[in-house]
């Protein structure tokens, strides 16, 4: 009966926002990361610098999961109220509050996206140096 009132709605976004980057996208990250380590492409002062990328890039996705179930919390507020039709469509994302929660999931993206800029410049730099690529 809940998957009835709920599938579909934001709250499966927020389940692929939260898992996917965090599980997988972490896994693989870490596993470039130590590669890059014992290869010697990446030096000990630049692991500091991302861990604090990591912590920053699963704080942007937390921030998007929470903000993705706000949304979700309306729409299931829709569905119950006037059907599941009206939560889906078009105007639901024109009314004032769903509006703003989508703006907001703004701050999230821009988190995510910076730490995932520079994990992605240190990764590459550490490839070039490990494979002594010259540019």
């Amino acid at each position: 009966m809940i998957n009835y009132y709920v599938h579909g709605l934001q709250f499966t976004m927020a389940h692929a926002h939260l898992a996917f980057p965090l599980v997988w996208g972490l896994t693989a990250i870490l596993m470039w990361i130590a590669a890059l380590y014992l290869s010697g492409g990446i030096k000990e002062n630049e692991l500091k610098t991302l861990r604090i990328m990591i912590l920053i890039y699963a704080i942007g996705f937390i921030l998007q999961g929470i903000d993705l179930w706000a949304l979700g919390a309306v729409q299931l507020a829709t569905v119950l109220r006037i059907g599941y039709w009206a939560a889906k469509g078009t105007l639901f994302y024109l009314l004032s509050i769903p509006d703003l929660i989508a703006w907001l999931r703004m701050i999230g993206d821009v988190v995510a996206g910076f730490a995932a800029a520079v994990i992605i410049i240190y990764t590459l730099k550490g490839v070039i140096k490990s494979y002594k690529i010259k540019i």
